[in-house]
């Protein structure tokens, strides 16, 4: 089609089909979330709209049979050429391409490549290595006639022009007149097709012998699809930085500048508008609550308008007697009345006006010691005020990872592979030397895990890895997750990170540095056409990504990356120090030959990246790190001094913590399933107690499963579950139920373990929950949709595409855990396998979901309701209703999450609707302090029924008659100078052990009386919010 366009002329609609067929290389990965593209933004118009946003000039390549087709875009100008080359009679053009990049590579010592390069590939599939042997079957009944050939016509073909300069004449020279233009190291992206995708265009010769790096800075994309993921990468890194810098300014005064930006003093209004107003509202003295004040205010205001009034009628007597006498200007004394009105003008204007944010701020005692710290925020010191001081790091660091260590045998490609060697010596050598050049330490060996490095990829900003990897397939190998949900060889998901596991992760990098991949027994193999595993990072969020396109020596890559990252220490473009370390490879004469130093190649977009500030950057977060594990270990704020009122964390929070939890349980259920049993059994028990006050009599203990599982005792603890020593026995303590339902959790969390009971019988649904916890409660509530409609109304058909199902399945691990609970796509339709077993484990998946939603009613477990579906609503008492102002008081928000009233007291009289809202607001001060008080009480009854069953059951021993046995076990070496002593003798606590578990009780009772504090204070200030006017 492309061939027929080009001879048709057709340069815009062939550009469009070129680009509709090379954006497939990424549109068609697994896990690719893409937006809904319409028609129109394949169109021209879109591509050249996409060339505009940038500074770089675009090269566009389509390499046919017969032709070779170049267009040239250029920013503000768009497409400046189009290009159609025939290819020569006796060659086609992608032969002839090969050829070429052939003898570039052709000189390469392959024998001594297999003892100087390490072997980093994995095994590619069944499907892959039968389609090699096909093609080195065709290829081996070439050679001989090739070879005959080739000796036949060697000095005939014999020129001095090398396959650099060839090259340039094909690839370049047809559109060398409008790069010729071009300012020297102007960016230059090219996007090459088929075999292009191998060619070194950096080092192609132009007709003066000059590479053509030295005039450009060239990256490579694999199409205008992935050139707009990287500016709106890019754009997304910029916009983190412009929040960085105005987090930063908001700190800065003492951390005083968000509170001077953010509050509006709109409900305060001044006397003078109660002056104007009272001519028109009267106010009622029997609803006012200081009748006092508003007579006094009236009386007030009255004498201070009769002396404006004097004063005014004294001034112009003054003025009139000045006219006639003969004083001279220095004796007339006019301006003194005058100012006496001025004042009397001013106190009026003051009396009743809320005090000025600076004012109650303390704002003028402030002085700063230091103006700009390396955060970017000053430090200052105030004689009436504690000055706050929060350091804002910047979060760029670097992460080096790589070496794994494998097993003896994993399972890859369904079949079992036993890797050559188990772990990496050139990949750990070279690991631990970019770690010191980046002051990182690498992560290597057992801690190099999948898991760790889809996390630690999220967070950084310069990434190199070195591992075992495949290009064709997009894979990469990292150590297996210590646990697992099967014994035996590890599956392939549990160590493999496939294409659609780094598109599920969010980045923010730079640069990607990709050293896997190479085997010296596979020396034809290369990297893939369209990158795919390049095009992964760039899709998930990285700018550019470095790769070298082809085997080199072990020695050769580590001289490259030790001038790489010494260029990048000051800071410099990346394809700059790609250069450098090519040049710097190329001045060893052991690795001058081309082939060795030429194929690193810069994949995205060229980005300027400073080391030196990244280090800076990693060593705040470190004193950070410091800074708060001492505060923590100590107890004590030293910098900044604690909130007046803790924040309390919300619904939303809590059930992100629930649900991080739940995935650590469903993880260690295959090891300790009765685990789950244990704190079903514990939480009944709570529900039970809490209804009959009575049961919390009986006294229950921690079991061993329980000791055992740290996440088990972190639910229990969050829940509101304390525990308490059993006597001598520290290693079985007691169980103190919670007084209360914190939060309503334990209802949702007793729901969401019993269905962890039948979802742990698939270990792949399993995974595949643990993988996607937690989950953010818009997705959770799209699921309980899905799931719910799917139950109670199968003849419901749903698409991929609906609105609500294609967040789902368009997400890598949502749709993991639809399809292993059942679902299945035919089409554009999705369908729901109706077996029993499905069914009773999408039940059980829509009630875990049910269970950690913060808006959905448990209703959809039962029975379909329409008005339940959708968006999650907003509760009403998580939005504040409208409220009157109050300016007799104007609440304000200080610094330390004080709450101040602005309006000296009694200075003002409130109106009637003010008065209204007071009203309801003592109201619900009132309540609020009983529904607290009773909490208090029921608190210190609970504990000292608890505590006194546990102690009653120790004091029974002592009260109980000792019976004495006829024949007992004693401990060897008795004597008669020296006591027996039985094998089962109880031991009594001394009396430090018995006021330890005094004070621990007293310490348990003294922290829930101190939460319900914190709640009761975190409750009124919810009350004030609504009056509080503020931005």
């Amino acid at each position: 089609m492309q061939c027929v366009l080009s001879k048709l002329g057709n340069k815009n609609e062939c550009l469009q089909f070129a680009e509709a067929y090379r954006r497939r290389y990424i549109t068609k990965m697994p896990g690719y979330v893409g937006s809904q593209i319409g028609p129109h933004l394949d169109s021209v118009e879109h591509i050249t709209r996409i060339v505009h946003q940038q500074n770089a000039n675009v090269l566009y390549y389509s390499l046919l049979p017969s032709r070779l087709l170049i267009w040239v875009l250029l920013p503000g100008q768009g497409v400046v050429r189009f290009y159609s080359g025939r290819a020569e009679e006796d060659e086609g053009m992608i032969e002839q391409v090969q050829t070429l990049l052939k003898e570039i590579r052709g000189n390469a010592d392959w024998k001594n490549l297999q003892t100087t390069c390490e072997n980093r590939a994995l095994p590619l599939s069944e499907e892959r290595l039968n389609l090699k042997r096909h093609r080195n079957l065709m290829l081996a009944q070439r050679k001989s006639e090739d070879h005959k050939d080739n000796k036949n016509n060697n000095n005939e073909n014999t020129s001095n022009k090398s396959p650099c300069h060839k090259l340039f004449n094909l690839l370049i020279a047809p559109v060398e007149d409008i790069l010729m233009k071009l300012d020297k190291g102007n960016n230059l992206v090219i996007i090459p097709d088929k075999d292009l995708f191998h060619c070194p265009f950096t080092i192609l010769q132009d007709w003066s012998s000059n590479y053509l790096s030295t005039r450009h800075h060239i990256t490579i994309l694999p199409s205008i699809l992935m050139l707009e993921k990287c500016v709106n990468n890019e754009l997304n890194y910029l916009k983190s930085q412009d929040e960085l810098d105005f987090l930063r300014s908001q700190t800065r005064k003492g951390g005083l500048n968000k509170y001077l930006t953010k509050t509006i003093l709109s409900n305060a209004t001044t006397p003078a508008d109660d002056a104007e107003s009272s001519v028109s509202f009267m106010l009622d003295l029997r609803k006012v609550s200081n009748p006092r004040l508003v007579t006094t205010q009236l009386s007030l205001k009255s004498e201070l308008e009769e002396k404006m009034d004097l004063s005014k009628e004294n001034t112009q007597l003054s003025l009139e007697g000045n006219r006639m006498s003969p004083r001279s200007p220095s004796q007339n004394l006019p301006q003194i009345p005058e100012r006496s009105a001025l004042k009397a003008a001013d106190f009026l204007s003051r009396v009743g006006s809320p005090t000025s944010l600076e004012a109650l701020l303390s704002l003028h005692s402030y002085s700063t010691l230091t103006t700009c710290t390396s955060t970017g925020t000053d430090i200052t010191s105030s004689s009436s005020a504690v000055t706050e001081f929060h350091q804002i790091s910047d979060r760029e660091r670097c992460l080096v990872i790589g070496n794994p260590q494998l097993p003896e045998s994993a399972i890859l490609h369904g079949s079992p592979w036993k890797p050559s060697c188990i772990s990496l010596p050139a990949a750990k050598r070279e690991l631990s030397a970019v770690g010191s050049w980046l002051d990182v330490s690498p992560i290597t060996g057992s801690q190099a895990t999948k898991e760790a490095f889809l996390k630690e990829i999220q967070n950084s900003t310069v990434i190199h890895i070195a591992t075992f990897g495949c290009w064709r397939e997009g894979y990469l190998a990292f150590t297996p997750n210590p646990i697992r949900q099967e014994a035996g060889p590890p599956q392939q998901y549990s160590y493999i990170v496939t294409t659609s596991d780094i598109l599920a992760c969010k980045l923010n990098a730079q640069l990607v540095v990709l050293n896997v991949g190479y085997n010296s027994n596979r020396k034809e193999e290369t990297i893939e056409q369209g990158y795919s595993l390049p095009s992964a990072f760039l899709a998930a969020g990285a700018q550019c990504v470095l790769v070298c396109s082809w085997l080199t020596p072990n020695i050769a890559r580590e001289k490259f990356f030790y001038r790489f990252y010494t260029e990048l220490q000051e800071g410099c473009l990346v394809t700059e120090a790609m250069y450098t370390g090519m040049r710097f490879l190329q001045s060893d004469e052991r690795y001058s030959d081309i082939q060795t130093w030429c194929p690193f190649m810069l994949i995205g977009k060229n980005v300027a990246i400073n080391l030196k500030q990244i280090r800076h950057a990693m060593l705040d977060q470190k004193l950070d790190q410091t800074e708060k594990m001492v505060e923590e270990k100590s107890g004590k704020e030293f910098l900044n001094p604690k909130t007046f009122i803790p924040s309390v964390p919300s619904r939303e929070e809590n059930l992100a913590t629930v649900q991080r939890i739940l995935g650590e349980i469903l993880q260690d259920h295959k090891y300790h399933p009765m685990v789950v049993s244990d704190l079903i059994d514990l939480l009944d028990s709570a529900l039970k107690r809490l209804h009959t006050q009575d049961n919390n009599r009986q006294i229950s203990l921690v079991t061993d499963n329980l000791l055992h599982s740290r996440s088990g005792l972190d639910l229990l603890k969050l829940l509101g579950f304390h525990f308490q020593a059993k006597a001598e026995d520290i290693m079985q303590p007691y169980v103190v139920y919670p007084h209360w339902n914190k939060d309503d959790l334990l209802i949702p969390v007793y729901d969401a373990l019993r269905s962890i009971i039948d979802i742990s019988d698939d270990k792949d649904c399993t995974q595949a929950l643990h993988d996607i916890l937690p989950a953010p409660q818009e997705q959770i509530s799209l699921f309980v949709d899905l799931l719910a409609i799917t139950k109670h109304a199968p003849e419901i058909q749903l698409k991929v595409s609906d609105l609500s199902v294609r967040p789902l399945w368009q997400n890598v691990k949502a749709r993991k855990v639809l399809i292993n609970s059942g679902f299945h796509q035919i089409g554009m339709i999705l369908n729901f396998n109706r077996t029993p077993l499905y069914r009773r484990l999408m039940t059980s998946v829509l009630q875990f979901f049910l269970a950690v939603s913060a808006h959905k009613s448990q209703v959809l477990l039962y029975r379909l309701d329409v008005n339940l579906l959708g968006k999650p609503s907003i509760s009403k008492s998580s939005q504040f209703m409208e409220a009157g102002k109050l300016p007799s008081l104007t609440p304000l928000i200080l610094p330390r999450n004080q709450l101040r009233m602005s309006t000296p007291w009694l200075s003002r009289a409130e109106r009637t609707e003010e008065m209204d809202e007071k009203i309801k607001l003592a109201r619900s001060k009132s309540d609020l302090k009983e529904k607290y008080h009773n909490f208090v009480d029921r608190a210190k009854t609970w504990h000292q029924i608890t505590v006194s069953a546990q102690a009653n059951e120790e004091l029974a021993k002592y009260g109980r008659p000792k019976s004495t046995p006829n024949k007992v076990k004693v401990q060897p070496g008795a004597s008669a100078s020296l006591e027996r002593i039985p094998l089962k003798k109880e031991r009594l606590m001394v009396i430090p052990e018995v006021d330890q578990r005094r004070d621990y009780a007293h310490f348990v009772l003294q922290q829930r009386l101190s939460n319900i504090d914190v709640r009761h204070k975190n409750d009124v200030m919810k009350l004030y919010l609504p009056y509080i006017q503020s931005t």
